[in-house]
């Protein structure tokens, strides 16, 4: 069996990434108000939110979950949605929240 073939449980929440479509920026502010107040999101998480390490590099450091003040290659994420259903094409991504890099 795949994972693909379990069947999602009702309650299960769905995560998407938040991104900015820019290959290299400073990130300055991040507003993310409306994802937070989208119907059905459960939760919104930065790299403030993570405690402890932030790099997932399997082999060699320097692989970030989640960017925090710095954009390193285009859709890196920078945000995760919890949602109590899965998110509309276009919705939580880039455009959910307003970005400001630099």
């Amino acid at each position: 069996r795949y994972v693909d073939d379990l069947d999602v449980p009702a309650d299960a929440l769905h995560i998407a990434t938040g991104y900015i479509d820019c290959g290299r920026a400073s990130i300055t502010e991040v507003d993310l108000t409306a994802v937070r107040s989208a119907p059905g999101v459960v939760d919104v998480v930065t790299a403030a939110d993570v405690p402890g390490q932030l790099d997932i590099g399997a082999v060699f450091p320097g692989d970030p979950l989640l960017a925090a003040e710095e954009v390193s290659f285009s859709r890196q994420p920078i945000f995760a949605v919890a949602a109590g259903r899965p998110p509309c094409p276009g919705r939580g991504r880039g455009s959910g929240g307003c970005v400001h890099a630099g």
